[in-house]
């Protein structure tokens, strides 16, 4: 469903036909007006399941953002822990070197 299209269908200032108007070209009949509830009430039934679905789409983004977060998360701590075994590493490399130079 495309939002615009809606908001076209709900827009007051879109619909150029009047109350006034629309009651001299259609009489009112009880007939028409059932028919315009019962579409009223199958249109506000399709925007609550769009809302629903939209709400359901959120709550699955605000998990995958959740879950996103935590593997960066322990994606730095990895990061830090293997740069940390580098540094030392290193360290023990210059320590061995200079102690085979020594010799």
């Amino acid at each position: 469903m495309d939002v615009r299209g809606l908001k076209s269908l709900y827009d007051v200032r879109s619909q150029s036909v009047t109350p006034s108007a629309e009651q001299s070209t259609f009489p009112f009949t009880v007939e028409a007006f059932v028919a315009r509830v019962e579409a009223l009430v199958v249109d506000d039934r399709a925007l609550i399941e769009r809302l629903i679905r939209l709400a359901q789409a959120h709550d699955l983004l605000k998990e995958n953002a959740s879950r996103a977060q935590k593997l960066v998360q322990g994606s730095s701590a990895a990061l830090e822990t293997y740069q940390r075994q580098v540094t030392t590493l290193e360290s023990q490399n210059i320590s061995l070197a200079s102690k085979q130079n020594a010799l």
